[in-house]
């Protein structure tokens, strides 16, 4: 039996998919839509960033051999690429191989609102004894429709437009709505080092969150500060002390580098930084000009004023984009719920292989892959999602009539 595929968004996990999709030679034809104009639309956002693993954490022995025999691309595995590396030299080559395959079909631009089935609402056939077999529907931005016997859901989470809220309980704050507008607060990692040196040089820049995107952006600050002492830095984080988990001998040197880093700096070791912790949320904005932005902490009638405030709390994942679906997904994560019972701990190295039953939803041939799938835990690494791949790629040699 021949299938059709859709595939939702071309990052990493996509792409990867796609590879493998090809490679078992069962699919008629398989569309990838992505909102970017190219492949890694999320990871261009952060291309200037050094990732934590190296190259053979984040590549499959399909893409490496693939890449190297096509257009001669090389790497050596052990090095740790920046964003811009993948791209350059994994991730598009990738795609132009993909490109020249007459069943890949790539929309570019273009933006799923929705997937659905054809004939079944929400409420019907709840027991999918009869949906299974329907066509997926797909709508994009143009309200254009595709049809698919399968979907795969890998569009991420890395999106201003998945960003959390700076208000207690994950609720906005007072007069957050209007700040969305301002072009100086920031929901992605920025290129402070970079292009957008001086936007923070002499500036006063306030990070909020306790990741490693926001310890990655403070550190970025203390090197702009050691040029230009007039920058001011304050770091707010919920966490009081020790935010960072740290492993023994860990592999992961980069991660165990800033996590000591951030570590340092909340116990107050640090004078250039003026660290809050306990943080809970944000009460209400200030409504002065769009050039300052000022704001009240919970339980604190002290107004804070900055230049640039950078947000790193996270994202959520777009959980709208399948809600006509029978997809069961974790209260605490909004991750499928499958995975959030092999996700036992915060060390992004040791989390449990990905089984082909917890890859499964409730809703037959409709599949979330990567980062996604974890929803807002942030332990996914990549190399769990090409384990995914693994796994959908065992699955669809099989007999699934």
């Amino acid at each position: 039996m021949d299938f059709s595929a859709a595939i939702i968004g071309a990052g990493p996990i996509g792409v990867e998919l796609a590879l493998a999709l090809h490679k078992l030679k069962r699919f008629s034809i398989i569309h990838i839509f992505e909102k970017a104009q190219s492949v890694g639309g999320h990871i261009d956002a952060w291309k200037f960033v050094r990732l934590f693993s190296p190259w053979r954490m984040n590549v499959s022995e399909l893409g490496t051999s693939t890449v190297e025999s096509t257009f001669g691309c090389s790497f050596q595995k052990d090095e740790i690429p920046t964003g811009d590396d993948y791209l350059r030299d994994y991730l598009k080559p990738l795609a132009e191989f993909l490109k020249q395959q007459t069943e890949i079909v790539f929309h570019f631009n273009t933006a799923v609102m929705g997937i659905a089935k054809c004939g079944y609402l929400k409420g019907d056939d709840v027991n999918g004894l009869c949906r299974k077999n329907d066509l997926f529907r797909i709508v994009d931005n143009d309200e254009q429709s595709f049809h698919a016997n399968v979907v795969f859901d890998c569009s991420g989470l890395y999106s201003v437009n998945n960003r959390k809220c700076l208000g207690s309980g994950g609720l906005p704050a007072k007069g957050e709505k209007i700040l969305y507008q301002n072009a100086n607060v920031h929901y992605l990692i920025e290129d402070i080092l970079g292009e957008k040196r001086s936007q923070y040089s002499g500036k006063n820049t306030v990070v909020i969150g306790s990741g490693y995107s926001a310890i990655t952006m403070v550190q970025s600050l203390l090197n702009l500060k050691s040029e230009d002492s007039s920058t001011q830095i304050t770091w707010i984080t919920r966490k009081s002390r020790n935010a960072y988990e740290r492993y023994e001998n860990d592999p992961l040197k980069e991660r165990d580098s800033l996590s000591k880093f951030g570590n340092t700096i909340m116990s107050g070791n640090h004078k250039s930084i003026n660290h809050i912790g306990g943080y809970s949320g944000i009460r209400q904005f200030g409504s002065e000009s769009m050039e300052k932005i000022s704001f009240q902490l919970e339980h604190n009638d002290v107004w804070i004023s900055c230049d640039n405030l950078c947000v790193a709390i996270g994202y959520l994942p777009n959980t709208k984009l399948y809600q006509e679906l029978h997809v069961k997904n974790c209260w605490a994560t909004d991750g499928l719920h499958s995975i959030a019972q092999l996700i036992h701990n915060s060390n992004c190295l040791t989390q449990s292989h990905p089984s082909r039953t917890s890859l499964l939803t409730t809703e037959p041939m409709f599949f979330v892959l990567g980062s996604k799938s974890y929803g807002r835990r942030s332990s996914f690494l990549l190399s769990i999602g090409l384990q995914q791949i693994e796994e959908i790629s065992r699955y669809f040699s099989g007999n699934i009539d």
